[in-house]
């Protein structure tokens, strides 16, 4: 898939960097042919006007020094009249032809020579004669031949490098499309297994109960507390699901409104209170302030619920977790800290993605690897910050830092 969707790019990019070579190449011939012919138009033209302003020609002819420069006069059966100064003139005498067009700037070979020409006609004693200026532009056209053909080589060598270049740039630009699918290929494959499990618990057990049609509940309070306790871990999976998938598509919106953060924390706290008495361990919250906060109350309240129950899943009896909370200039800073088994330092960089979990003994915790991703993804909503800091075997620090000034202006 990726293969052909890279030789798709290569083209595209490819014919892009060519057509814009080819343009630009087609700009500074046209541009350097129009500047140099100019020059002689001007010269030929200045001429021109001189004898149409009652100059003699000859005489125009006698006084010019530039001996590119040609007059030629043809009488009514175009016959040259006017003898010719110059050796070039003299070797020409028997190419020259009576001039195509009158009026009119035009380029012509004559013998070996190139010319720019115009001619013009009045009558005179002599009858109609027609006058005609030649400027000899072989320098010019040498000029213009040889930046042609530079061009040329330059177009042909920048479309292989383009060609090149496009290959690369194609390569680079999917690999945040691989890493995505790759991802993607992850997250459906854990999300499967995740969800494969507890139904299949589910089922074995119903199978079982099939097998004995006449046991009573209370003979299979076992069995049923099993599939309940699946049963609630499978519609937890589902629902955290739902929500990293509907703020993967932008549908959830947050609900902002000011509220205490102390309040909250100290709600927080005492959903804990009663467990974290039971595994015999301690939670302490340091407030230093009254603080009010512009956000979304539930998503708040989801965060350190995460955040806290992570903290219990991985301590061990007599440890400790401590919530400060303060505010340093426009954030407000929350910290929920814990002295449990504490992280690799290899795994910190990925504790925040879907489904990841460190070893054996973590995901013995009944964790299904998703609260970290939906916590930062609450932060960030909030135009927050959401950083880790842990030693294996020391304890776990998280650091939530949310903007005042920035969730004011998100309202």
């Amino acid at each position: 898939m990726f293969k052909k969707t890279k030789i798709r790019l290569t083209i595209i990019n490819s014919v892009v960097f060519i057509l814009l070579i080819g343009i630009l190449s087609i700009i500074i011939y046209s541009y350097t042919n129009t500047r140099l012919y100019k020059e002689v138009d001007q010269s030929l033209l200045w001429n021109i006007n001189r004898i149409q302003n009652g100059d003699n020609p000859n005489r125009i002819q006698n006084s010019n020094r530039d001996p590119r420069i040609l007059m030629v006069m043809w009488d009514e059966n175009k016959k040259i009249i006017n003898p010719m100064p110059g050796i070039n003139a003299i070797i020409l005498q028997d190419e020259l032809k009576y001039p195509k067009k009158i009026n009119e700037l035009y380029n012509d070979k004559i013998g070996e020579l190139n010319y720019r020409t115009i001619s013009i006609q009045g009558e005179t004693d002599r009858g109609e004669i027609t006058l005609q200026i030649l400027r000899n532009i072989d320098s010019e056209k040498d000029l213009v031949d040889t930046l042609l053909i530079i061009l040329i080589i330059g177009w042909v060598l920048g479309s292989a490098l383009s060609i090149i270049a496009g290959y690369m740039l194609a390569g680079r630009a999917l690999v945040p499309i691989k890493n995505a699918w790759h991802k993607q290929q992850e997250f459906v494959s854990d999300a499967s297994h995740e969800i494969r499990t507890p139904l299949t618990v589910i089922q074995s057990r119903l199978e079982l109960l099939l097998r004995e049609p006449g046991a009573t509940i209370e003979e299979k309070a076992q069995d049923f507390s099993i599939m309940l306790k699946e049963n609630r871990r499978l519609s937890k999976l589902v629902a955290s699901l739902l929500t990293l998938a509907r703020s993967d598509s932008g549908q959830i919106q947050l609900n902002k409104k000011i509220f205490s953060l102390n309040e909250l924390l100290e709600e927080v706290i005492s959903h804990f209170t009663e467990i974290i008495s039971f595994q015999k361990k301690e939670i302490l919250l340091s407030i230093k302030d009254t603080y009010f906060y512009l956000g979304d109350q539930e998503r708040i309240h989801q965060l350190l619920v995460i955040l806290i129950d992570n903290a219990m899943k991985f301590t061990n009896e007599n440890d400790t977790i401590q919530i400060n909370c303060e505010q340093v200039k426009n954030n407000f800073l929350i910290k929920v800290i814990d002295s449990g088994v504490g992280i690799k330092e290899e795994n910190l960089s990925r504790i925040f993605d879907r489904f990841f979990q460190e070893d054996v003994s973590r995901t013995s915790k009944n964790g299904i690897g998703l609260g970290l991703s939906i916590a930062k993804w609450i932060v960030e909503e909030h135009g927050g910050k959401i950083k880790v800091k842990s030693k294996k075997g020391e304890g776990t620090s998280f650091e939530i830092t949310l903007p005042i000034q920035s969730s004011s202006k998100n309202s």
